[in-house]
């Protein structure tokens, strides 16, 4: 399976081209409005495709917290993630560990 196949298992969000082609553009307008209208739509956390990389969207406090905080240990970037560093800089979007913290 692809790892932007979907699973039984995955939250809600935009589903299919169209659907991230139209996440993108919006995106770029209004990222922060982009964001938030997907949790309002879709709920708490929102699954979003993109070019074969499973992304979510996590929109509570608590869940929040969860991820950043109690349990950022268990969240790791991925490979294409860190290659983005020479473009993107080591900051809150890519850094890890000791950094990060």
């Amino acid at each position: 399976m692809s790892a932007g196949a979907r699973f039984s298992g995955d939250p809600p969000g935009p589903r299919g081209l169209r659907a991230t082609a139209r996440a993108i553009a919006e995106s770029r307008r209004d990222t922060i409005g982009f964001f938030r209208g997907l949790v309002r739509e879709y709920g708490d956390i929102v699954y979003v495709p993109a070019f074969g990389l499973r992304l979510y969207v996590v929109g509570h406090p608590d869940d929040i917290g969860h991820v950043l905080v109690r349990n950022a240990r268990n969240y790791v970037k991925d490979r294409l993630m860190r290659r983005g560093r020479p473009v993107f800089g080591n900051g809150l979007l890519l850094s890890e560990g000791d950094f990060w913290r």
